[in-house]
């Protein structure tokens, strides 16, 4: 339900059939030309439309018609306001700690075969250094080489991706801590930061 108060001096009415919200008030002057709603306690509609008066304050299940939102302020809820930023803070920053996790990992996994190709660049050059080592065991050897250089430079670049990611998620998590004290234990908590 969103709810509104209604700003324009000839007041409003509501088309037939628009689900609202009324006080108790409101309720006791409308009884008559109103049903409530079988299975949403408390909302109502109308087989006509509903006139309310300025400054009323209505609550309705629906997009206002733009011709009629001109005729009203949103009341703004602040505890939903301020749980909608809190749940797009946790979003974007789950966001960068799923980005710096996955990057950690495949840092790791790439750092792993870096050190498999090293084992076989050791045992190629040991038996590339054999008195009866012929030129195809040191062409392996070459080749190991190369294939432990290709490993360990992509190693390297996805180890500093993951420092970036790292550090954008920290970032973040300062900016937070800056702006919004008061979210930021609720905000760690609900990422499992620690």
């Amino acid at each position: 339900m969103n709810s509104y108060k209604i700003t324009a001096p000839q007041g409003l009415s509501l088309p037939a059939n628009t689900a609202i919200r009324l006080t108790a008030e409101q309720l006791s002057r409308r009884l008559h030309l109103v049903t409530e709603l079988k299975r949403r306690k408390g909302v109502y509609v109308s087989d006509h439309a509903l006139g309310f008066k300025l400054d009323e304050e209505i609550a309705i299940d629906a997009e206002l018609p733009p011709i009629l939102a001109q005729l009203v302020s949103p009341i703004v809820d602040k505890a939903a306001a301020d749980k909608a930023v809190e749940r797009k803070a946790i979003e974007e920053l789950d966001a960068l700690r799923i980005a710096a996790d996955d990057a950690t990992r495949q840092a790791a996994d790439l750092r792993a075969v870096a050190d498999q190709k090293k084992e076989l660049l050791t045992t190629a050059e040991a038996s590339a250094r054999h008195p009866d080592a012929d030129d195809a065991i040191r062409s392996t050897a070459g080749i190991a080489k190369t294939e432990f250089e290709t490993a360990d430079r992509a190693a390297a670049t996805a180890e500093q991706e993951a420092a970036k990611a790292s550090a954008a998620l920290q970032e973040a998590l300062r900016k937070v801590e800056g702006s919004q004290p008061s979210l930021f234990g609720r905000i760690k908590s609900a990422l499992k930061l620690g």
